[in-house]
């Protein structure tokens, strides 16, 4: 973080009117921040809830194409295993069910 702000113009004077806001998906940075935030007033601090988090979906999404799609699957060449993924998402998406 201490790199990004240098690199933003602005970032680092209270009186330039620059706002930072940064979205964060880690469960650590919720922790220990608070000091850093004060010395960089200009920066915001939102986060994605620790349980709850995108990445969950798509490591989800991930986990059936590994078990639905290659587990025992043999693929000649990229395209095969391309054209297999790419299948099976479209399949997926015909009657799509949002994440609960």
């Amino acid at each position: 973080m201490d790199q990004l702000v240098e690199e933003i113009p602005g970032a680092n004077d209270p009186d330039s009117g620059i706002e930072v806001r940064v979205i964060l998906d880690n469960y650590y940075i919720h922790k220990g921040c608070d000091a850093w935030l004060a010395e960089h007033p200009n920066i915001t601090f939102h986060f994605t809830p620790t349980c709850a988090s995108w990445k969950n979906g798509v490591e989800t999404f991930f986990r059936k194409i590994k078990r639905f799609v290659l587990k025992g699957g043999g693929f000649h060449n990229f395209d095969a295993l391309k054209e297999t993924i790419n299948g099976y998402k479209d399949f997926v998406n015909i009657n799509p069910m949002p994440y609960k």
